[in-house]
């Protein structure tokens, strides 16, 4: 974590502001560094407390927490797949909000980078943090039988999934469209690895079938695909 530096491509975001509000600017390792030495960055800014830093994501969403700096009126955040990015989330400017929720983060293991920014004496400054994506692989229950796209046979069908290592519950939806729900809707499972539809069409249609998996406090699922067979 580094206080009171900036990435060089938020040159490109803030270039006006940093012209403007710092009389003395200067290059450190290819980083530029405010030059009020007379000012002391310590406890200033805002720290990010959850999730820890340096800490693997739970899910696709999640809830960033700090503490108020004690020279701080107004906070920014930004997440993003390189250094001081915001490709995933850009908050804009939260005011004096310690918290923050960010959806449609990544599923396969990634570095994810995190800035809270920290409004001080009239500047930016940063703090900067990464952590571990949410890996999907084998967190969530995975269709055994019948085995996708094969064709079924009858209006009646078990079907099976193995355990998903980051799974606390389970739900199953079958429906006559990607992710529709008409031919039958489970609701909430538990742990439970199996469950019979009896109400299949059995016409040569194909049935779309999707495995909810509860993990981290989240909906997530894998989608299948079958035949109704007569």
């Amino acid at each position: 974590m580094e206080a009171g530096f900036y990435d060089p491509a938020l040159q490109a975001v803030y270039p006006s502001e940093i012209a403007q509000r710092h009389g003395q600017v200067r290059q450190v390792h290819g980083r530029i560094l405010l030059g009020y030495t007379a000012f002391s960055l310590s406890g200033s800014q805002g720290v990010i407390t959850t999730p820890p830093p340096g800490s693997t994501f739970t899910g696709t969403s999640v809830a960033f927490g700090w503490t108020a700096g004690a020279g701080a009126s107004a906070y920014w955040l930004d997440v993003g797949s390189s250094p001081g990015g915001n490709q995933y989330y850009q908050s804009g400017n939260l005011g004096n909000v310690l918290t923050v929720t960010v959806n449609g983060l990544p599923s396969d293991g990634s570095t994810v980078y995190v800035t809270l920014y920290s409004l001080v004496g009239g500047q930016w400054l940063a703090n900067a943090y990464t952590y571990t994506a949410f890996n999907q692989a084998g967190a969530l229950g995975i269709m055994q039988t019948p085995i996708n796209g094969s064709t079924l046979n009858g209006n009646t069908q078990a079907f099976t999934w193995s355990a998903g290592s980051g799974a606390s519950a389970y739900w199953m939806d079958v429906g006559s469209t990607p992710g529709g729900n008409d031919i039958y809707q489970s609701g909430n499972l538990g742990n439970v690895l199996t469950t019979t539809v009896y109400s299949l069409p059995a016409d040569g249609s194909t049935i779309y079938v999707t495995l909810y998996s509860y993990v981290g406090g989240q909906w997530l699922y894998n989608q299948y695909t079958y035949v109704s067979g007569p």
